[in-house]
């Protein structure tokens, strides 16, 4: 399975487009640098993950022999969970990306720090009412980046075996950047 098979599974729209972006993250290849393989990387707590859906978030997922329909499955959950859909354009794919990547309760409270609400951890109708009043859904979007860096670099900072991710969660979020940039441009 490659990451176009996903992504055709998909089909088209933000959800596709977001969760391209996601699995070139997430995802662990064989030898060929194209099929994605199971992975369980030491000192992360996920344990056995397949293309970034982890035991730990998904137990129920088929690991042996999963479809590219079940890695949608697994990934719309998360979309969903963060309400991806009800945010704009790229604040909806930069919470989720960070659902994914932080946990949902956690990805919540990044979009509610940077509106200036009550941070309790659930997108509810005020925090989407302030979100969809933003007037830079871009500028909003870079704001939760910032907050996940420093978030980062103080994991890193307090626990040593954090260390190892550091860079590539700093590299995400750059690429991140990147991405939403690209995502916000094709809308203008």
């Amino acid at each position: 399975m490659t990451i176009a098979d996903i992504v055709a599974a998909a089909g088209p729209g933000r959800f596709a487009d977001w969760l391209g972006f996601e699995l070139k993250w997430e995802a662990a290849f064989g030898p060929d640098g194209v099929t994605i393989v199971n992975e369980d990387v030491s000192g992360d707590g996920g344990g056995l993950t397949f293309a970034g859906v982890d035991q730990a978030s998904h137990p129920h997922f088929p690991y042996n022999n999963p479809a590219p329909s079940d890695v949608c499955l697994a990934y719309r959950m998360d979309w969903d969970a963060v309400q991806a859909d009800s945010l704009p354009l790229p604040v909806g794919e930069t919470v989720a990306n960070f659902g994914v990547n932080r946990g949902d309760d956690t990805a919540a409270r990044m979009l509610q720090g940077a509106l200036g609400v009550t941070a309790d951890g659930d997108i509810g109708p005020i925090t989407l009412g302030a979100a969809n009043g933003v007037q830079n859904p871009l500028k909003l979007a870079l704001e939760i980046v910032s907050i996940a860096d420093g978030q980062y670099q103080g994991l890193a900072d307090r626990a040593a075996r954090y260390q190892q991710f550091l860079q590539g969660w700093l590299n995400r979020d750059a690429d991140l950047i990147t991405f939403d940039q690209t995502e916000e441009a094709a809308v203008v």
